[in-house]
């Protein structure tokens, strides 16, 4: 008997198989595979089924007839079964290709059509990842659509892979065969093909691996003893990706037990090619230079996973072959290719730099921890850094290697065992002079960046994205070296400090650099503790702050002359920042205010024409106007102490300027001020609302900064607040038309901003006037299925809907609204992303049980039994003992009981039994302090009010409660964390799809609970408890023990 030969029709673009008899059955790759007219002898209707389901490795069904159809579930490409070669789903990948193609489109409507087409034509169909893997791997289509196809598939894993509640439910079948043909592919590509399909493999990884793909290590590892470099670099590449999770991740048993398994597979290969690499050191002066760049990468990226297989604890093997890594590390970090010096980038690092990166960050970690193991080979390391901090030069190419042999100083310094090696005669000068001062004087590059207004300037300076700079890394030396030579380094420190400023004060103009050396000196002497929000909170002794400020600060932010460099005028204003809770209130008061003179403080930075000054003078307002008081947590600026109308018109003026950055510094600070308005100045508030809008539709046109957009409506939302009552109605005509044109014209990213403004807006109507009548139109816009579709909208929508419940609940619990509402509540509890909102949503609707036709409360708990009965999750039964204690808190104990007794009788006593006590056993530990103060609040009244209902559960019911109110009050971080809370203290989070606007949120009354819970517990069982009928024997059936526990939480 024959096999079938197969086809494609260049008709239907299907796939045929051909019998001997000439019988063809064409195959739809996409839904169904049909099957027409009767298999010749020896071919049964059952062989070809079983064929066919062997290929796809799948169910398949036959409907009858002479037309039989198997249903289709998944495909695997490019495949050999049985002897036939299939290659299907031509059609399909051209269909994909046009589609990715007008992704490619300069058209911005084109793109976000592709866009859309490729979500709901692709993503949502069965196939859609052996698809693009089949686009990927084709040698026909155009590159650039391959690359579109391959970021398409990284994009489709990351949303779809987790299996818990994804919109596209991908198969073990297909999940398997796509790990196959990504990883296959991932080796036979180059360039950024491979390192796409590399980090998709990667987030296949961070779901399937190892539980699920034990073989991928094992690949890899087999592929480290292959002789094909290209493969061994491959797999290094991906094995980098993989284990560098494991220098972050906090220590856990399931991290233990992966962790074990990666090492029992790799750590053998690993040495084994490391000894191989080593075994060509003695050549690489003669390699030619590619090899040569192969050699360092594969060396490279070995002292790259080795950092990151140590990171968690020492590993055996590791520690068994310590002198065979440790001598071959000292060799490579000492070694010198002329050849890879004369080819390489002055500005791009070279694998030989990544290299001894590498391996400086591992001697780090080891010094600090593993000690005793790596003693006796530290010293060569040690004088290898010195050397290359000496040695190298002032290119970029060098920064990452100066900042890490820096850093691995920094560590080793702070070492007591190692502190002769710095005490040696001339060693802190040696240090200072020729490894710190030259590592802090600008370059001429930075200089350039500076003049041409570079973001990557701004953003090393003031968003700390200088962790691998070279000034960085300097910085931190001083802090670690006046650790345990204080006394030694601040002498010679001072002496720079006092040449460099004798230098600057001789030539203003020509020595300005040796002026900012100094503030970079100052600032890395002075600073012993500091904090993001707050600055700097300690000093040394040793540095005199304020007098500094006074003596040589002041002159380049107040009295500053058109004579004083532009990065003088920025080091000043930084430094103010950076000291401003050290400094006196009158030095910090000085630097915002208007004066009669132009060109001080932040203001005269404003009006100065360079747009990078501006983003200084931006930060520095922002930061500068958080101040509170210690005392009272007051806001140390007001609207009688600061110049709210000039700040807003110069930093709108500054916004609008045809050399603007791309930054969000100018809109968080617009932000604080405009907090800062009083009754007269938001009589001007709609020409904000212009304003604002103008930014807002330029973030609908342009690639704008999201922290841009992010404060963009993080401002209107404040001026909403302190406007509203005062112009409430130029507001809305204002606002509203920009929300419904965002709404009306789609735009995804922000959408889920203009919903929480409408939400806002409903809120201050509902506070000031007690009716949102004018708002209701939105009521049916809000509630319209596209908008739940996309995750990111819901928490915006829902918070909408909050406002409506509170402000009108009979226009949204009545008529099509009312099913619409409920639909939403029970549609929202199948997914495990979406169950806390509707949990959320109906903590909104339960006020209003009862106060409207078919609204009571077994609507909303009837559904959440069913639920708990066919799909239990720890997630759910916790949002559900919350939700009782919400109930028990806002409405009656007794009522709960009542409830549940209507819905069926004995019911009660069943959910508490089953659901409640059985989870409070374990909610201790996975609840927040705040849901702990909830859940003992809530217990203590069901307690009180009915314990007779309980019976023989009610010892059981204490206890358990007891053991949460414990937890409660030995939790003191959430406390602290609690009133430190800082809700002025806004941070764009640009990873957040949701955009969260923390002056547009609901504030939860349930979780500001004041009173002690356990005190309230304690109470209910043993003063109010024996009051009522029968109470006294309840109590006393109560062991001793835990009448004495309770009694101690009354006690002071």
């Amino acid at each position: 008997m024959s096999l079938p030969r197969v086809r494609t029709c260049a008709k239907c673009q299907r796939v045929a198989f051909l019998l001997p008899s000439f019988a063809w059955f064409a195959v739809d790759f996409v839904e169904i595979v049909v099957v027409s007219g009767k298999p010749e002898s020896g071919y049964s209707s059952r062989q070809l089924f079983d064929f066919l389901a062997f290929y796809y490795m799948q169910r398949f069904s036959v409907l009858g007839g002479s037309y039989m159809y198997v249903l289709f579930w998944n495909f695997r490409p490019a495949m050999s079964i049985m002897g036939v070669r299939i290659e299907a789903m031509d059609g399909q990948v051209e269909v994909l290709a046009a589609v990715l193609q007008r992704t490619l489109s300069p058209d911005q409507e084109t793109r976000k059509n592709a866009e859309k087409e490729l979500w709901a034509g692709g993503e949502v169909k069965l196939g859609y990842g052996t698809l693009a893997l089949q686009l990927i791997g084709s040698q026909v289509i155009p590159p650039e659509i391959r690359l579109a196809g391959v970021v398409a598939l990284k994009n489709f894993v990351k949303r779809n892979w987790q299996e818990a509640d994804d919109d596209v439910k991908i198969t073990d079948e297909e999940r398997h065969l796509m790990r196959d043909e990504t990883l296959r592919l991932m080796f036979a590509l180059s360039g950024n093909l491979r390192k796409q399909l590399s980090s998709t493999v990667c987030e296949m990884g961070r779901v399937d691996f190892p539980s699920r793909w034990q073989s991928l290590v094992q690949v890899l590892a087999q592929n480290l003893a292959t002789q094909n470099l290209d493969q061994i670099i491959a797999s290094l590449e991906l094995l980098d990706d993989l284990t560098k999770k494991y220098r972050t991740e906090s220590k856990s048993q399931e991290l233990w037990v992966e962790l074990k398994f990666v090492l029992d597979n790799l750590t053998g290969p690993l040495l084994e090619l490391f000894k191989a690499m080593m075994v060509s050191y003695d050549q690489k002066d003669v390699m030619p230079v590619v090899q040569c760049l192969n050699w360092l990468e594969i060396l490279h990226l070995i002292a790259s996973n080795f950092c990151s297989l140590s990171s968690q604890d020492l590993p055996e093997p590791f520690e068994d072959n310590i002198a065979t890594w440790m001598t071959g590390f000292q060799q490579l970090l000492s070694m010198k290719v002329p050849s890879i010096e004369q080819g390489a980038d002055d500005k791009i690092a070279s694998p030989l730099e990544n290299l001894k990166v590498s391996i400086c960050e591992i001697i780090t970690l080891y010094t600090q921890r593993y000690e005793e193991e790596t003693a006796n080979y530290v010293s060569p390391f040690i004088q290898s850094a010195w050397e290359q901090l000496v040695e190298i030069d002032h290119r970029y190419r060098f920064d990452g290697l100066v900042n890490a042999c820096l850093g691995l100083l920094s560590a080793i310094c702070q070492r007591v065992q190692y502190k002769a090696l710095f005490e040696g005669e001339g060693v802190i000068n040696t240090l200072c002079e020729s490894v710190i001062v030259k590592n802090l004087v600008l370059r001429e590059d930075d200089m350039e960046n500076f003049e041409d207004g570079s973001i990557e300037y701004l953003n090393r300076d003031l968003e700390g994205s200088d962790f691998e700079t070279r000034r960085r890394g300097a910085s931190d030396f001083v802090r670690a070296l006046c650790k345990n030579f204080e006394a030694q380094v601040f002498p010679v420190l001072a002496n720079i400090i006092m040449k460099f400023l004798n230098e600057y004060q001789g030539s203003p103009t020509q020595c300005w650099r040796q002026k900012d050396v100094f503030y970079c000196l100052v600032t890395a002497m002075a600073s012993k503790g500091s904090t993001q929000r707050h600055g700097v909170v300690s000093t040394s002794n040793l540095v005199n702050v304020v007098e500094f400020y006074s003596n040589y600060v002041r002159e380049d932010i107040i009295d500053a002359t058109s004579q004083v460099h532009p990065v003088l005028r920025a080091d000043a204003i930084k430094y103010v920042v950076t000291f401003r809770n050290v400094l006196p209130f009158e030095a910090v008061k000085e630097t915002i205010e208007r004066t009669a003179c132009e060109n001080q403080g932040a203001i005269g930075l404003l009006r100065k024409d360079h747009p990078l000054l501006h983003q200084y003078a931006a930060y520095a307002i922002e930061r500068l106007l958080c101040d509170r008081l210690k005392a009272t947590s007051d806001s140390v600026f007001t609207s009688k102490n600061t110049p709210v109308g000039p700040l807003i018109e110069l930093l709108v003026r500054a916004s609008q300027a045809s050399n603007v950055l791309n930054t969000h510094y100018i809109a968080k600070a617009l932000m604080r001020v405009i907090n800062l308005i009083d009754e007269e100045s938001a009589q001007g508030a709609t020409v904000l609302v212009d304003y604002l809008a103008s930014l807002i539709g330029k973030a609908a046109k342009e690639a704008v900064d999201p922290g841009q957009t992010h404060y963009v409506f993080e401002s209107l939302c404040v001026l909403v607040k302190r406007a509203y009552r005062v112009v409430g109605e130029g507001l809305t005509q204002h606002i509203l038309p920009i929300m419904m044109e965002i709404l009306q014209n789609d735009l995804l990213d922000l959408i889920p901003y203009a919903l929480q403004v409408i939400a806002l807006m409903v809120d201050q109507r509902k506070a000031i006037t007690g009716n949102v009548g004018q708002y209701v139109d939105f009521v049916p816009v809000i509630l319209k299925p596209e908008v739940w579709q996309r995750k990111a909208n819901i928490p915006a929508a829902l918070l909408v809907v909050e406002s409506f419940l509170a402000g009108c609940p009979e226009v949204v619990l009545t008529g099509e609204h009312f099913n619409r509402v409920m639909g939403l509540f029970q549609g929202m509890f199948k997914q495990n992303k979406t169950l806390p909102y509707s949990f959320r949503l109906a903590a909104g609707i339960l006020p209003h049980c009862g106060c409207f036709e078919n609204l009571n409360d077994a609507a909303l708990l009837v559904p959440m039994l069913k639920l708990i009965q066919t799909n239990k999750t720890e997630l759910l039964v916790k949002y559900f003992v919350l939700f009782l204690c919400r109930y028990i808190i806002k409405k009656d104990a007794m009522a709960l009981a009542s409830v549940f007794e209507a819905i069926q009788p004995g019911m009660y006593v069943m959910v508490l039994e089953k659901i409640v006590l059985t989870a409070l056993s374990d909610l201790g530990k996975r609840c927040t302090f705040s849901e702990r103060q909830v859940i003992v609040m809530g217990m203590s009244q069901l307690i009180a009010h009915t314990a007779q209902l309980m019976g023989p559960l009610f010892p059981s019911a204490v206890q358990l409660t007891c053991d949460i109110a414990a937890h409660s009050g030995a939790n003191t971080q959430f406390v602290v964390a609690d009133a430190d809370t800082d809700f002025n203290e806004v941070v764009a989070d640009t990873s957040d799809p949701f955009s969260r606007l923390c002056n547009a949120q609901h504030v939860d009354d349930l979780f500001n609970i004041e009173e002690d819970v356990k005190k309230v517990l304690a109470l209910a069982v043993l003063q109010h408890l024996p009051t009522t009928q029968g109470g006294e024997a309840l109590v006393g059936s109560l062991s001793l023990e835990l009448r004495n526990r309770l009694n101690s939480f009354v006690q002071p």
